[in-house]
């Protein structure tokens, strides 16, 4: 077996081992094409495992996009609703000498009108997982909430006020447009706050595009098996007390065995 002098203190080792006990690093192997032990037996072969490449990572799940798509509901929904609000209101303003309180009629209308957003009942109770049917109930909270400012912005107008009833427009449209757009990024995101709120966020889908630290960084590297039996074959069966303490040396320094 071919053997290498330490160039410092003078002793003999194996070729294989890579450093002296008197702390000099031995320089690195260099192998044939056809020979199969490492170039370096300190700094073995790695096989490190990665996060999934970028365009795995980037996709949404089905379910985050069967959530998110719910929401487009409550973008188009005001197509609907304004002109059904119009209807009813002009038909509270024809029958207004018929009914006694007509501070009652504007405030029906708005509930007629949101009668639309009972759409959103399918996904809520429905939903394909439990994921879209609590975005489903998102959504129907989103639509309550404008209802519950229509409905704050139309009652003063039955008593002839119309100040409170023009400032309400502005906010409808901002809640319109914020709402959607945050309903919308919780759901792609695989996020959602009312599972949170109500305590059952444990059942969130795992973030596509936000994959936990521990899946991005790059696992220890494992060390090549063939060297690994090799090592394990001259501290077995090698007479000489020197090269098996060096491969019992390189095994504790891969982390393969712990020193006593």
């Amino acid at each position: 077996m071919a053997s290498k002098k330490c160039p410092q203190c003078g002793l003999w080792y194996e070729e294989i081992a890579m450093r002296c006990d008197c702390g000099c690093q031995f320089p690195p192997i260099e192998t044939n094409a056809t020979d199969q032990s490492p170039v370096n037996a300190n700094q073995p072969s790695q096989k490190p495992v990665t996060s999934p490449p970028a365009a795995k990572v980037n996709k949404s799940r089905p379910e985050n996009q069967i959530a998110s798509d719910w929401y487009i509901w409550l973008w188009v929904s005001p197509l609907l609703t304004i002109p059904t609000l119009g209807i009813l209101l002009g038909f509270a303003l024809a029958s207004e000498n018929n009914v006694g309180n007509v501070q009652i009629l504007p405030p029906l209308a708005v509930l007629g009108s949101a009668l639309w957003h009972l759409i959103l009942l399918y996904p809520a109770l429905k939903g394909r997982t439990e994921f879209t049917c609590w975005h489903g109930r998102q959504a129907l909270l989103l639509a309550g909430v404008r209802t519950l400012v229509a409905l704050l912005a139309v009652m003063p107008a039955g008593a002839g006020n119309y100040a409170f009833t023009a400032f309400g427009v502005p906010i409808l449209i901002l809640l319109w447009l914020v709402g959607n757009l945050w309903g919308q990024g919780q759901a792609r995101r695989g996020d959602c706050a009312l599972m949170r709120w109500t305590g059952h966020g444990a059942g969130l889908p795992i973030p596509i595009g936000q994959a936990s630290p521990s899946a991005q960084l790059v696992v220890q590297p494992q060390p090549d098996s063939a060297l690994v039996d090799h090592l394990v074959s001259i501290i077995r069966f090698n007479p000489d007390p020197a090269v098996r303490h060096a491969a019992l040396d390189e095994l504790e320094h891969l982390g393969l065995v712990e020193s006593l």
